[in-house]
């Protein structure tokens, strides 16, 4: 290991080893499984919201094979689904920014109530 930056991306890779990413469903199934991934992944990041920020950093170059497992198989899930070459990508960008954008605003949210000694409800 070179550096802390390496040790980062081995623990974010690890942490994406806990997505069970469905097999491609069918064209009219698409939908449903690609939602269910977004739940998973949303449901990580509030698991260990240290990631958040990090998934976020340009400088997460080398993807690890968990992160490229996940990323493929939503890729396999809009081509099912008759997405065009060209918007696969852009879907998975958008998801992805997406969930996790959303995500991490709600674990700064839970972290603050935490920090505060206080439950969501008070």
């Amino acid at each position: 290991m070179a550096n802390k930056d390496e040790l980062i991306e081995l623990v974010v890779d690890d942490v994406y080893g806990e997505l069970d990413v469905p097999s491609v469903a069918g064209r009219d199934q698409w939908r449903a499984t690609v939602v269910r991934t977004a739940a998973d992944l949303r449901a990580m990041v509030l698991r260990h919201p240290w990631i958040a920020p990090e998934l976020s950093q340009v400088g997460l170059v080398h993807i690890g094979p968990n992160a490229l497992r996940t990323a493929s198989g939503l890729l396999a899930r809009f081509e099912a689904a008759g997405f065009p070459p060209d918007e696969t990508e852009r879907a998975l960008g958008t998801l992805m920014a997406y969930v996790v954008g959303i995500a991490t605003s709600e674990a700064a949210y839970l972290s603050l109530i935490a920090r505060s000694g206080r439950t969501e409800q008070e």
